[in-house]
């Protein structure tokens, strides 16, 4: 987006980077987030369409920082989304049935319980998810830039290592589902 948008400013045209965040819900629901880039003015004389669409826009700055604050969220949702997993194979582990962290979890975090019941119910998603070449992306970016990593590493890894033992083409949160429900089998 960063060269994208130098290229048509050069030209004499305006641009205005533009990432979405939502799922299908949340567009029929108009509660989508923008997150936008570009020139202050240009940004601001696009927020109405935004709004239109959607619930809110974050103005992240200059070209490419959009795209860069989209991943910044892949990474959390990619780690609360394991650890979430990971907690209720721990609480199974340990004789916690799955309504007592559902319990639990509604009270803490309502929108991961609402995500993790709908995983519980068979509700995979099978859309294509950007999430992992995102993650593996950030990695990227952490390396040249020198910035530590150390928990997306691991995430990318446990990555990698569903796409092996799940190839049936879940988004991120059905994968990563389909990996901890192997675990979850054993200790039942």
């Amino acid at each position: 987006s960063m060269r994208i948008g130098e290229r048509v400013e050069a030209a004499g045209r305006r641009y205005v980077e533009a990432a979405l965040m939502g799922r299908p819900v949340e567009i029929e629901k108009k509660r989508l987030l923008f997150l936008s880039a570009g020139r202050t003015q240009t940004v601001q004389e696009c927020e109405p369409l935004f709004l239109a669409m959607g619930r809110k826009n974050l103005y992240a700055g200059e070209f490419g920082k959009a795209k860069l604050l989209k991943m910044a969220n892949a990474m959390f949702n990619a780690t609360e989304t394991l650890i979430t997993y990971e907690a209720l194979t721990w609480c199974l582990g340990n004789q916690i049935n799955e309504e007592g962290f559902l319990e639990l979890l509604r009270e803490r975090r309502p929108d991961r319980a609402e995500n993790l019941e709908r995983m519980m119910k068979g509700g995979l998603d099978t859309h294509p998810s950007w999430t992992a070449k995102d993650i593996y992306h950030c990695l990227k970016i952490g390396e040249e830039k020198e910035i530590p990593t150390p928990v997306l590493a691991t995430v990318n890894s446990l990555i990698n290592l569903a796409k092996v033992q799940n190839p049936e083409g879940y988004s991120f949160g059905g994968m990563m589902w389909k990996f901890y429900e192997r675990a979850r089998k054993v200790i039942k």
